[in-house]
């Protein structure tokens, strides 16, 4: 996220979430993102409340930045890191594949 905040110089092609933190949805600050967006987050994730998840998006959609966000249902916080405890494989293969599809579609 913060590289997505601190790229104007450099601008990037797609931004990448994987349950990272801090979300921000201070529309100003949003606004130099100026590329699309994908979202990836477990309801559960006690690090990151769904109610902000949804505010991050909204705040997206409000000023027009192009997004994608996949919410899995009863999945904690860093569930596609396979050593750890929270690794859900089912989940992490399918937020792949919404990733590689992703890229696909905005970078060339």
């Amino acid at each position: 996220m913060q590289l997505a905040l601190n790229s104007q110089d450099q601008p990037l092609a797609a931004t990448i979430l994987y349950y990272g933190t801090p979300l921000v949805i201070e529309k100003s600050e949003l606004s130099k993102i100026k590329w699309p967006v994908l979202g990836i987050f477990g309801d559960k994730d006690q690090a990151i409340p769904l109610k902000q998840i949804n505010q991050f998006k909204a705040a997206l959609d409000e000023i027009g930045i192009t997004n994608e966000f996949h919410i899995y249902p009863g999945i904690v916080h860093a569930f596609a890191n396979p050593s750890g405890d929270n690794y859900a494989p089912k989940e992490t293969k399918d937020a792949w594949e919404k990733t590689l599809s992703f890229l696909k579609r905005y970078v060339s």
